[in-house]
């Protein structure tokens, strides 16, 4: 249908429409693509499938998108002695 009336693909109409690849997100942001793929299964960025095997085209992210590392959340490091292991007696 779509040759017999001369559309382009969904890829090339959301590229011409400003939708980024998951490459440029990379590169905006300075972080690896499996970063930006985390944040798109984690809600972070929007993205539209362009075909059936997973690929994914995003919409230019807003400024506040967290930078890298953001989506580990705060970390505190819990601190462990010998008393306070001991202290709960036999498990």
């Amino acid at each position: 249908m779509r040759t017999a009336y001369g559309l382009k693909h969904l890829r090339t109409r959301l590229l011409d429409a400003g939708f980024l690849t998951p490459a440029d997100v990379a590169t905006r942001f300075g972080v690896k693509l499996c970063t930006v793929h985390l944040w798109r299964r984690r809600g972070l960025l929007r993205a539209h499938p362009v075909n059936d095997r997973g690929d994914y085209l995003y919409e230019v992210p807003p400024e506040h998108v967290p930078g890298k590392f953001a989506h580990k959340g705060a970390y505190q490091a819990e601190t462990r002695t010998t008393a306070s292991r001991n202290a709960r007696g036999a498990v």
